[in-house]
């Protein structure tokens, strides 16, 4: 099977959000503001509030020019920025004119994470951290309304760098708390009474700016009327007419003054040319010839500007504008009031005409807009695969997304790295109606039931060949998707080889650039940790690691990590660095704003196993009950139920929903898990049903030696164990040697979990199995079974979670007064190696001497 692999993606901003607009010629120069503004490098923020039309814009525009005011940069936002991934996205390229290592990042796309948003601000404010002072303006900041967003930006604002300032422009007041900046006098305000024109500026706006030709008395008339409203002023001009009308600057007047003064004066052609592109974001030559069957937009330009309307010049060199608000919002209720029909005309020829750009940004919200959802999805397609697009697809109606099985693909992994599983499930049961009676049905039904994690899996979803798939002519990432899928579902099934066939074509059907990298990675983790290849998991986790610290990945990708090692340091044993990655995980929870019931089941389920096997079993019992809470099936929580059996902690009631659901397993000519079987052979023997629980344990004990699984052979050899009960000769020959077949499979990998939970069990038979069976065991062997003796003694996780087995053997040998060549030459070891040994003693004990060493093991009862 061979598909296409390269297909270009990037990421598309709309660069003229980017572009400070150009100051208008014969501006006033605000001499009195640009005073207060002077002190901006003393400020953390200047907030400048006014109505719409009062000249927030023109007023920094014009400062920065005629200041000459270095290291600016500037973001005109809209309702569309209203989102944390969009805002921050759009202000990290903002920061990226200021920032080298801002501009030029590799992973820009992914700058900003949905839910790991403090670890993204503080790689921001620490970017931007520098001797040098920054300047960057946010225009329109009254569109930011978003909660998740605003409590972003107020960590932002509390932490940022001195040399940072910003300016926030807004017709309305802040929605940050910025009481703090005030009292620190790192706040510049300036009020709606300040944005006011005085008398003076008003006739100078209307001579020198507007060019009105009329005697003073009529020019003081209109701007008493206007009382400081630079808009006022501007509609009287545009309007050409110097009514004494009250310049009200909100509400009705305003578009009845455009409508009136304005519009109404203005040719049909003219006027058909601003209803026609009052809606589009913004507009040159080229997006007017897609709209306008004939058309001179030089000579229309010209004219508008003429006519002093309220046209902005966002990019000069390439001729791109757009209307200022006040009167794009009159013109979009103008063409409100055109049919449905000639609106949607028009938005498409719009939307086509972006896309004939590859302006995808600006095509497909029209589309979305007119509900042309199929070619939105186009557009959508050629955006390529990463997040940002996500926002996009979740517009689109379910119903039709489900019927693009690429985009929905994509919509189900963006769900994924966003934790919002409620939103997977749902998409997941539409695609499932969509797609009945399909060979894609199979793989969809796995995908959904993985995510309920409460799902009963007594019936699999039967695999669907691979072969018929081809068919559908898929994209990669989509492919990819479905083997991870066959990987998971043959992972449950016990064909481990097919598992990690299928993990590997997906990594190379996408490559290492794609997001599927790191399911890929993931699949192979939990083949390795299901197998009992603890070394070859750690190693695969140690390679997505180092990966992520070099690269910005998806909050969800990365706690997926945090949390898988977690289940290999458990099965070592190895309760610090399980404690290390808990807390890890966990301060990822706490520095980002997701529900926790999203993310709370893997957590609380490795932190009961965690409080089970650090000798917490009151803690785990409490944990494991409400992580199972009121579920039907079991089956998913056979290792905390193991634990809690072997402990003799689950009730006769709970014993007979476990056994009753392996015989529903039975009935339906389906397997469990291996442990899931060594649970309920476990429960059998609890209740004196030897015959069941030997046949349950030998079958699973075949199987792992037939499948090379270490875990479950270790496991099945340790039940066993504990089921030979005799006292023959031949009875302990065979004890011995299923603790030797143990002890062979688990020393490699330093498996010791298996060896801990039946600790009880083996305590007694350690001398004898050591007596007789201690010329078969390697150097290496010996020593692990000292670390098993050590974690299953009664002090077991005080004493291995200080000490190695090796440091323990240099303890003995210290304790007996034996110098470091003395030592070295006891263990047949270096002087340099003793020396390590020594200092990272002193380092666990936290002492600094022999005796003070000997005198801390002795007592935390690590040596007698």
């Amino acid at each position: 099977m061979s598909f296409n692999t390269e297909k270009k993606e990037e990421i598309s901003l709309l660069s003229t959000k980017l572009i400070m607009p150009r100051p208008r010629q014969n501006y006033i120069v605000r001499n009195a503001l640009f005073e207060k503004l002077k002190h901006c490098s003393q400020m953390s923020v200047i907030f400048v509030k006014g109505a719409a039309g009062m000249g927030k814009t023109t007023l920094l525009s014009s400062f920065i020019v005629e200041t000459k005011l270095k290291n600016t940069a500037w973001l005109s936002l809209d309702e569309s920025n209203n989102s944390l991934f969009s805002f921050w996205r759009y202000f990290r390229a903002a920061a990226g004119k200021l920032v080298a290592d801002l501009e030029t990042d590799a992973s820009a796309d992914l700058f900003f994470e949905l839910h790991e948003q403090k670890k993204s601000l503080i790689f921001l404010i620490n970017a931007l951290c520098s001797n040098q002072d920054y300047y960057i303006v946010l225009d329109d900041f009254h569109c930011i309304t978003d909660p998740a967003l605003i409590e972003s930006l107020e960590f932002f604002l509390q932490s940022m760098p001195d040399n940072l300032h910003l300016f926030l422009l807004s017709r309305e007041d802040p929605p940050v708390y910025l009481g703090a900046m005030a009292v620190s006098g790192k706040l510049l305000y300036l009020s709606d009474e300040n944005m006011k024109l005085t008398q003076t500026e008003s006739l100078a706006f209307l001579k020198d700016t507007m060019k009105l030709k009329t005697d003073d008395e009529e020019l003081m008339k209109i701007s008493k009327f206007a009382e400081g409203w630079v808009g006022g002023l501007q509609l009287a001009a545009a309007g050409g007419v110097l009514s004494g009308d009250l310049m009200h600057q909100t509400g009705k007047f305003a578009a009845d003054y455009l409508n009136r003064e304005v519009f109404c004066k203005l040719t049909a052609e003219e006027q058909d040319f601003l209803i026609r592109t009052g809606f589009l974001p913004w507009f040159d030559a080229s997006i007017c010839a897609a709209i306008f069957t004939s058309l001179d937009f030089s000579a229309m330009l010209e004219n508008l500007l003429n006519k002093n309307l309220f046209l902005i010049c966002i990019d000069e060199k390439h001729g791109i504008y757009r209307y200022h608000n006040l009167l794009s919002e009159y013109l979009k209720q103008r063409l409100a009031e055109k049919t449905e029909q000639e609106q949607k005309d028009l938005m498409c020829r719009a939307a086509a005409a972006f896309e004939a750009h590859h302006s995808y940004n600006e095509a497909v919200p029209l589309l979305i807009a007119v509900k042309d959802y199929n070619n939105a999805m186009k557009c959508i397609e050629q955006m390529g695969s990463e997040i940002f697009t996500g926002e996009y697809l979740r517009k689109i109606p379910e119903e039709y997304l489900a019927k693009n099985i690429d985009l929905a693909t994509r919509e189900l992994i963006y769900y994924v790295d966003c934790g919002n599983f409620h939103a997977f499930m749902h998409l997941c049961n539409v695609m499932l109606t969509v797609w009945k009676d399909t060979p894609l049905y199979p793989y969809l039904h796995f995908a959904r039931d993985i995510f309920d994690t409460h799902k009963s899996t007594t019936v699999l979803p039967p695999a669907a060949p691979l072969k018929q798939i081809e068919n559908y002519y898929l994209q990669p990432e989509t492919i990819a998707l479905i083997l991870l899928g066959c990987s998971s579902l043959m992972i449950m099934n016990r064909e481990y080889a097919k598992a990690d066939s299928y993990a590997d074509q997906a990594m190379q059907l996408t490559g290492r650039n794609s997001s599927i990298y790191y399911y890929s990675m993931g699949c192979k983790a939990q083949l390795a940790e299901e197998t009992g290849r603890l070394n070859d998991a750690l190693q695969i986790y140690a390679q997505a690691e180092t990966r992520m610290s070099a690269e910005k990945v998806s909050f969800m990708r990365k706690y997926n990590f945090r949390i898988g090692i977690i289940g290999i340091y458990l099965k070592r044993m190895e309760l610090p660095q399980a404690k290390k990655y808990l807390e890890r995980a966990q301060s990822m929870v706490s520095a980002n704003f997701l529900p926790k019931n999203l993310i709370s089941y893997s957590f609380d389920y490795n932190l009961a196993e965690y409080d089970m096997l650090s000798g917490s079993e009151n803690l785990g019992e409490e944990m494991i009950w409400q992580v199972i809470g009121s579920s039907d099936t079991q089956n998913w929580a056979d290792r905390l139920l193991i634990e809690l059996a072997a402990a003799d902690r689950i009730s006769p009631n709970r014993q007979a929903m476990i056994l009753s659901e392996y015989n529903s397993f039975l009935s339906n000519s389906s397997e469990p898990s291996p442990v899931f079987e060594l649970l309920c052979a476990r429960l059998y023997y609890q209740q004196n049903d030897i015959e069941k629980a030997n046949s349950i344990a030998q079958k699973v004990l075949s199987f792992s030696r037939k499948n090379q699984n270490r875990l479950h052979l270790i496991e099945a050899d340790l039940l066993l164990l504990q089921m030979n009960t005799g006292t023959s000769a031949a009875e302990r020959r065979q004890r011995n040697n299923l603790l030797r077949e143990a002890v062979y499979y688990a020393y490699e990998n330093h498996i010791l979990q298996p060896f801990y939970i039946e600790r009880s069990v083996l305590e007694p038979l350690w001398t004898d199995f050591y007596i007789t069976m201690k010329d078969q065991l390697s150097a290496e062997e010996q020593v692990f079974i000292k670390d098993i003796q050590r974690v299953c003694c009664a002090s077991a996780q005080t004493k291995q979670t200080i000490l190695s087995a090796r440091e323990m053997d240099v303890l003995n040998e210290l304790a007996k007064g034996n110098t470091n060549p003395q030592i070295a030459e006891q263990l047949c070891i270096s002087l340099s190696t003793v020396k390590t040994h020594v200092l990272s003693i002193y380092g666990k004990l936290e002492v600094s001497s022999r005796l003070n060493a000997v005198e801390k093991a002795k007592q935390l009862r690590l040596i007698p």
